[in-house]
């Protein structure tokens, strides 16, 4: 963890990254000067495997990465409670955070979060992608994600630029491409693919790739669905608290708009129930950014190529992405009472936006004071 700005300053945030940023600290840089500017510390995480982080347990699950941070956040004596602002699926650490440990949060800020049912609703709704088709995909992309893995530390990349360039342009959707940046770090001809100012150079660039690997294999998975559990048990825990006190009346879907049906045998879960307030996730400010160059931009907007296979599949399916997007985060929108605005920025909010993130959050810290 690193942390910057005013050592006596009241407000405090934890700022988290995407899966594959290799550097989290050097991509969440523009943001940290546009906190300070704000009088808010910003201390940034570098989760196992990230910058000069040890690789730390695999499997690299949402269990592992909790556990991990909530020990980080104790042993570093950082201030209590803090503002989390998560990137894309770095949110369902913060959600889970919100669930399990609310007394250390004052407040979230999602940028463009990922939901634990965005894969089913991008393949299947969008793609029209029938159950096969999605397994074919998958064990596609797992194969040459572990290939990928495997060469790495023999340096064997370097001898197939064709195979790796070829590779990152045929990854339909923004999110996949970023979770390719430690590996197209080897090759100065795809560096600037995305226009971003990301730190391209990894340290400890097998240990990156392994974790890296672990994490995708577990998000859509176990970690998604250690989420839908949380959402399932607060559902649960509602309609029960609702049942009792309003004879006649049957407690609604909290759940938000989604149709969550679940029972996973999470280990992000805490078992003292008894103990627990279940709905305190409800009381914890939260907005929601989303990425509207995502949903109505160009390909020059979002920092695609043009004529690349990434911005000719963009286009393709642009408008069912959007719909899809926006659903999705309707849903989280209505789930934690959250405020929830489209701004004009690509995927890469923390760098396009950094200074629009900043305001939110200060305007969210004086709106908690004032409570």
């Amino acid at each position: 963890m690193y942390c910057e700005g005013n050592l006596k300053s009241p407000y405090v945030a934890l700022l988290d990254a995407d899966i594959g940023i290799p550097s989290p600290y050097e991509y969440m840089k523009p943001l940290i000067r546009s906190l300070s500017k704000q009088n808010i510390r910003a201390c940034v995480l570098e989760r196992g495997g990230y910058g000069f982080s040890d690789t730390g347990p695999l499997p690299r699950d949402g269990n592992h990465t909790l556990n991990e941070i909530v020990s980080t956040i104790y042993e570093s004596r950082m201030r209590t409670p803090f503002l989390y602002i998560a990137h894309s699926s770095a949110s369902f650490t913060a959600r889970a955070l919100a669930s399990e440990y609310p007394e250390l949060l004052s407040g979230m800020i999602l940028l463009h979060p990922s939901h634990e049912d965005q894969e089913l609703i991008l393949l299947k709704q969008v793609k029209n992608l029938t159950d096969n088709d999605i397994q074919l995909r998958k064990d596609t992309r797992d194969y040459i994600d572990d290939v990928i893995r495997y060469v790495n530390p023999i340096a064997l990349p370097r001898l197939f630029k064709y195979f790796h360039f070829e590779f990152l342009l045929e990854y339909e959707d923004p999110y996949e491409l970023y979770y390719m940046n430690g590996w197209k770090s080897y090759f100065d001809h795809i560096l600037n693919l995305t226009n971003t100012s990301i730190n391209r150079k990894v340290i400890f660039q097998n240990k990156y790739t392994g974790c890296v690997w672990s994490e995708l294999k577990h998000f859509q998975s176990d970690t998604a669905e250690s989420i839908k559990y949380l959402r399932f048990k607060s559902s649960i825990n509602q309609n029960n608290n609702t049942t009792s006190s309003s004879s006649g009346n049957s407690g609604g879907n909290t759940a938000g708009n989604m149709i969550i049906n679940n029972q996973s045998n999470s280990t992000l879960v805490n078992n003292d129930d008894d103990d627990d307030d279940d709905e305190s996730y409800k009381k914890i400010p939260t907005i929601i950014l989303t990425a509207k160059n995502l949903i109505d931009g160009n390909c020059e907007s979002n920092h695609f190529t043009e004529g690349s296979n990434m911005c000719n599949n963009f286009n393709m399916w642009k408008e069912g992405r959007g719909q899809a997007i926006k659903k999705l985060h309707s849903d989280l929108a209505s789930f934690y009472n959250a405020k929830w605005d489209l701004i004009e920025s690509s995927y890469d909010l923390p760098i396009d936006v950094p200074d629009v993130i900043a305001k939110y959050a200060k305007n969210l810290f004086l709106k908690i004071i004032k409570n």
